[in-house]
């Protein structure tokens, strides 16, 4: 289900459009369940289904397929005889990519409302200062303890976990020792984080 602070709620699409829109058929045309989707979940969806669709795309999730609850499922043809009976198949070559075209339309971004870049209802600390172009949206609030602390640049991020990996190799591993001479700079990482 969508986050209502980012995302709005459009109406329901009737079954026939939801076809069109995502390149999907019924597998069976006479069966169309309510007729209608209004909202998108997930596969593993438990509760009332009416009017939900999920999509089915991993065969490692193909328990999650046959407990579904949600009332519209799109999957590819190989795997229509696992939906259960209580859900409508919609048949297409990509079940996620048509699941997020309707995720898309039902749910669509909000937009900023208004003129103003910063909208009333955000709490900004003092001192916030804004580039050209950024836009701040309702709901919206500042976090001074996280901008107190300094980011790692890139490259420092990748070395630290470099190092975290080669800790968790060598506390799965029997004591390793690093002998000979090498001039490449990873082996003197690998031979620091080892020691």
């Amino acid at each position: 289900m969508p986050d209502l602070r980012f995302f709005g709620i459009d109406s329901k699409i009737d079954l026939d459009q939801v076809a069109a829109l995502t390149s999907t058929r019924l597998l069976t045309p006479e069966r169309k369940g309510s007729g209608f989707i209004e909202a998108c979940a997930p596969l593993s969806f438990v509760g009332d289904g009416r009017g939900k669709a999920a999509f089915f795309s991993d065969r490692r999730y193909l328990d999650s397929l046959k407990a579904t609850t949600a009332e519209f499922v799109f999957v590819a043809e190989a795997f229509a005889d696992a939906v259960p009976s209580t859900s409508v198949a919609l048949i297409g070559p990509a079940p996620q990519a048509a699941w997020s075209r309707l995720a898309a339309r039902l749910h669509p971004p909000r937009l900023h409302e208004g003129g103003q870049a910063v909208h009333p209802s955000a709490k900004l600390e003092d001192g916030v200062s804004l580039g050209v172009g950024v836009v701040i949206g309702q709901g919206a609030e500042s976090a001074p303890e996280r901008a107190s602390k300094p980011m790692p640049s890139s490259g420092q991020a990748a070395a630290l976990a470099a190092i975290a990996a080669l800790a968790r190799i060598r506390q799965s591993i029997a004591p390793l020792s690093v002998t000979g001479s090498c001039w490449r700079p990873e082996c003197a990482l690998a031979s620091r984080a080892l020691a």
